[in-house]
């Protein structure tokens, strides 16, 4: 699992290496805790993306998170805002937007390298 924690929480400024600790560091802030320990409230739903070497993108594992979702009782809320998800990551793929935006991708990665 990847995410970009910059400029939420205690984490400033744009997404980098040199700034992954203290995205970390705002992530676990952020996340709610009780009686001081840390609990996060995260729940893998099973689904993920593949871009095949053709420009494919290909949804994966989505019988898998429609059977969670019986057996685990998602409520509709839930399974909206996956629905909604997936549209917005097939949209900024279609538009070859961050994170799919590779050659901007490769630029940051050798300017950060350097």
């Amino acid at each position: 699992m990847v995410f970009d924690f910059s400029g939420f929480g205690s984490s400033t400024g744009s997404a980098s290496v040199a700034s992954l600790r203290q995205d970390v560091q705002g992530a676990y802030q952020a996340f709610p805790s009780k009686n001081g320990v840390w609990l996060p409230q995260v729940v893998d739903l099973d689904l993920d993306y593949r871009v095949h070497l053709d420009g494919r993108l290909e949804r994966l594992d989505e019988q898998e998170y429609f059977e969670h979702q019986v057996s685990m009782h998602y409520p509709a809320t839930v399974h909206e805002h996956v629905q909604a998800a997936c549209a917005e990551v097939e949209s900024l793929y279609e538009k070859r937007a961050y994170p799919f935006n590779y050659a901007e991708q490769v630029m940051l990665y050798r300017q950060i390298a350097a």
